[in-house]
């Protein structure tokens, strides 16, 4: 997992975007306070043929405002570029 520390989080923040790579897939998870705290929203990762090879996924997340550290917690053999959270109409 990754700990990004004291977000301040908008309600507007409503996606995740990720560049992603994985041979086989897997899954990133947003919490919040812990790795294994509230979900927020989970971004299904389809194997990409390498380790190499990235693709965006997408997620809905659940809207939450305040400050928090937000934790990116992986399953399977993942590689991360960037990611992005994103603000959409609600």
């Amino acid at each position: 997992w990754l700990r990004f520390s004291a977000v301040g989080l908008s309600r507007r923040a409503t996606a995740l975007s990720a560049g992603v790579a994985s041979p086989g897939g897997g899954s990133i998870e947003v919490r919040l306070d812990g790795p294994a705290g509230r979900l927020l929203g989970t971004a299904q990762v389809s194997a990409t043929g390498g380790v190499y090879t990235y693709a965006t996924t997408m997620a809905r997340l659940a809207a939450v405002g305040g400050r928090h550290d937000v934790y990116l917690v992986f399953h399977g053999a993942l590689r991360i570029s960037t990611f992005a959270l994103e603000g959409g109409e609600r």
